[in-house]
Formats: C-alpha cells, structure tokens, sequence
C-alpha cells in the first residue's frame, strides 16, 4: 500500500482523524502536511482520500517507521468559534467557582449562626433551671423568715 507515494505499512480513520505507519524518514513524513493524502494500492488503485488534514504528531519508532497522526484543519470560522466557546466557558467557570465561594460562605456562616444559637438555647435553659433553684431558694428563705419572725414576736412577747 502507498500514502501519496511513500509505502504504507497500516493506517486507521477515524472520522476527522487518521494514523499512518509508514516506511520513510521523518522528515519526508512531515512534510505531507497540508497536502491531500491518497491511500493507493500498490497497484495504483484508490483506497481513501483526505483533504485539508494536517500533521497532528509524528514519531520514529523503535522499529524504524513513522507513525504519523493527522486531523482535518478547521475553517477559521469555526476555529474562530471554538475560540470564542471556549473562552466563554472559561468565564462561566470562574463565575461558576465564584458563586460556589459565596454559597460555601454562606453556608458556613449558617452553620457558625446554627451552632450560636444552639448555645443560646443551652444557656436560656440553664438560666430558666437557674432561676428554677432560685425561686426554690427564696421559697425555703420566705420560710426561714416566717419562721424566725414567729420566734422574734414570742421573745418579745416572753420580755413584756
């Protein structure tokens, strides 16, 4: 098998992609970039052809070919769109990430204003048991006052 001439060892296309193992040098593998590829048979006969592909990587391997990796060129429009798309995501992300910051914030202040206000309640609670044990105190001193009041009024009653 041939590519443009040079022979052919395997290839694969996959749709806008293609790879080639070709028996030449580097240099003259490079240099089918941009050109239309036409895969032949050794006899001459057509196999595939691709326009507008351009060298994408090629590598010397250990056993002496090239592997060659080619993809479709773009048109500048959609090159230019592609560009654009990706430039918008890369703005979206960042707004994205930002609004993922505020909603983290967020969140944390909740859980901190949560965990406030949980602390308030074990305090009320404490101060209503609090206050509880104070009424309980002044009840037993009321009856501690009554108490002597009634020994008082006695002694000065015993004195007159």
């Amino acid at each position: 098998m041939k590519l443009n001439q040079l022979t052919l060892i395997s290839y694969a296309i996959d749709g806008d992609s293609a790879c080639f193992i070709l028996d030449t040098d580097l240099a003259t593998a490079v240099a089918l970039d941009g050109q239309a590829l036409k895969v032949t048979t050794d006899a001459g006969d057509d196999v595939a052809a691709m326009d507008g592909h351009r060298v994408v990587a090629a590598v010397k391997q250990e056993d002496g070919y090239v592997a060659l990796h080619t993809a479709r060129a773009l048109d500048p429009q959609t090159a230019e769109s592609i560009k654009a798309l990706e430039t918008n995501l890369a703005v979206a992300k960042k707004a994205a990430d930002a609004a993922q910051d505020t909603a983290d914030a967020a969140n944390q202040k909740a859980t901190t204003t949560e965990g406030a206000a949980a602390e308030l309640g074990v305090i009320a609670s404490q101060a209503v048991s609090d206050g509880t044990d104070t009424q309980a105190a002044v009840a037993e001193l009321g009856g501690l006052v009554a108490d002597l009041t009634a020994r008082v009024t006695a002694l000065e009653g015993a004195k007159a």
